[in-house]
């Protein structure tokens, strides 16, 4: 199937322009990306103080995003 997935909320769209129109303006898209946004800027100064940290990626927290309910 062909459509659009967002990464940020779990959803997928079978139309593209319906996903940009209604999902990508809403509420729950907005604040997800801005808990995204939030995590990439506090792992970027984690770096910086000191790469001995383990990201997300080696066993550290993952941040679960709020997703549309329908």
């Amino acid at each position: 199937r062909t459509g659009f997935y967002c990464k940020l909320c779990g959803l997928f769209y079978t139309s593209e322009e319906m996903a940009k129109i209604s999902h990508c303006r809403s509420a729950i898209h907005y604040r997800n990306l801005q808990k995204y946004l939030s995590q990439l800027a506090e792992e970027g100064l984690k770096e910086t103080e000191g790469a001995g940290s383990p990201g997300p990626e080696e066993g550290g927290m993952v941040p679960q995003f709020e997703r549309k309910k329908l």
